[in-house]
């Protein structure tokens, strides 16, 4: 992910939200009346202004750019769900409670700490990353902004099988942190499992110089930490660029944390939810959005972005493809047998019903989670569930860009709000 902040303004324009979304079992499609500004393409966009988004998952923070750090294959290892939510131990790694399934949070329900453990039900079940968009509006704009896009980056849909999450507990020991973009960050201590990596490596130290994420959720305290850039852990200190914490009590509104306010994501999204599990993904089933990733000379410019993302930057340059929140929907006729592995099959069937929400800055379209902490535990592997370039065939013309909030926000001037 490379670094796409830079110290823009956010356009005026904003008319903020309800801060709490809808109660879960109620309609999603509600009024995104946030991400004022301006913004280009299709100039500002066209579309409606409600927004298919529903009630929007984003945060504070910084942080940007490519996410296929690390390997790249399909082997390369992962983390945090599997298991049961105690027990087993590897190298120090709690046994994890397995992924995929339906959403459970919300409601009092300790969000991420349920059977599932994330990525399906990490926030309460009416976040944007959950909503249903199978009969949600196409925007009036979508066929100009697929054509904005062209192909995907690498020239085809590609997965990055670099990132990894863990899941803590109140015993977990807890790291301080050095924060190099404290405007947009949270700054609070961090649990740290024993025996853990960073996206891309075997361990806490970041060698490899790509994103090095670490992405911990505390089931005690049902928050969910995204860090962007640790150089390294040591004790009981350590170093990043860039730390969110997210409430998975909380109904986040369309503004996320704040309009203006990244996180370890471009976006200002939240990274877990919209990662290809690697459990949910071998059960069959992904019951989410996914986060997707496009070159920054695909993402429209002028720093812009529409609910439920909260931030742009600067490094943006097209003029017609998608805003960073956008949500693109695979379309229904979409033929799922061009696809041959069952994973890839589970994955077609979540762009269909759930869509993926733009994201990110780089060239691997997805990021599945790794399998190499798994291994640790209990020799969970992708095998040939779901490689790297089993979605190739899968086309920018294959999809529609839903339905989005007018006029985009514009910015990366953090003006964060009781959720920051």
């Amino acid at each position: 992910m490379s670094s796409n902040r830079t110290g823009t303004a956010v356009a005026v324009g904003l008319l903020i939200a309800s801060a709490f979304a809808p109660a879960c079992g109620s309609s999603n499609s509600t009024s995104n009346n946030d991400g004022g500004g301006s913004g280009s393409g299709s100039s500002g966009g066209s579309g409606s202004g409600s927004s298919s988004s529903g009630s929007g998952s984003s945060s504070s923070g910084s942080g940007s750019g490519s996410s296929s750090s690390g390997s790249g294959s399909s082997s390369s290892g992962g983390s945090s769900s599997g298991g049961s939510s105690s027990g087993g131990d590897a190298g120090g790694i709690p046994s994890q409670p397995g992924d995929g399934g339906v959403c459970v949070g919300g409601g009092g329900t300790p969000g991420g700490s349920g059977s599932l453990g994330g990525p399906a039900d990490l926030f309460p079940c009416d976040s944007v990353w959950y909503e249903d968009v199978t009969n949600a509006s196409v925007a009036s704009d979508s066929s100009s902004i697929i054509s904005g896009i062209g192909q995907w980056g690498g020239g085809a849909m590609q997965i990055d099988f670099s990132i990894m999450y863990q899941h803590a507990t109140s015993s977990t020991p807890m790291v301080t942190f050095s924060i190099g973009d404290t405007g947009d960050s949270d700054s609070t201590s961090v649990p740290v499992p024993t025996g853990g990596a960073l996206e891309g490596e075997t361990g806490y130290t970041c060698t490899g110089g790509g994103d090095c994420h670490l992405i911990v959720v505390n089931d005690s305290t049902q928050q969910l930490f995204e860090l962007w850039s640790v150089s390294s852990v040591s004790g009981t200190t350590g170093s990043a660029q860039q730390e969110t914490v997210w409430d998975l009590t909380k109904h986040y509104p369309p503004a996320g944390r704040g309009p203006g306010c990244s996180s370890a994501d471009a976006a200002g999204l939240a990274i877990m939810p919209g990662l290809i599990g690697l459990r949910e993904t071998k059960a069959g089933a992904i019951k989410h959005a996914l986060r997707f990733i496009l070159p920054n000379a695909k993402i429209r410019s002028g720093s812009a972005w529409a609910a439920p993302a909260s931030h742009g930057t600067s490094s943006t340059s097209s003029s017609s493809g998608p805003a960073y929140g956008m949500r693109l929907r695979l379309h229904a006729s979409f033929d799922a047998s061009k696809i041959s592995s069952p994973g890839g099959k589970a994955v077609v069937q979540a762009l269909k019903t759930y869509g993926m929400l733009l994201a990110d800055g780089g060239n691997d379209i997805f990021t599945a989670e790794s399998d190499y902490l798994e291994q640790k535990i209990d020799g969970t592997t992708w095998g040939t569930t779901l490689q790297s370039n089993d979605l190739a065939s899968i086309q920018p013309s294959d999809f529609d860009v839903l339905d989005y909030t007018t006029p985009l926000g514009s910015g990366d001037d953090c003006k964060p709000n009781s959720f920051f």
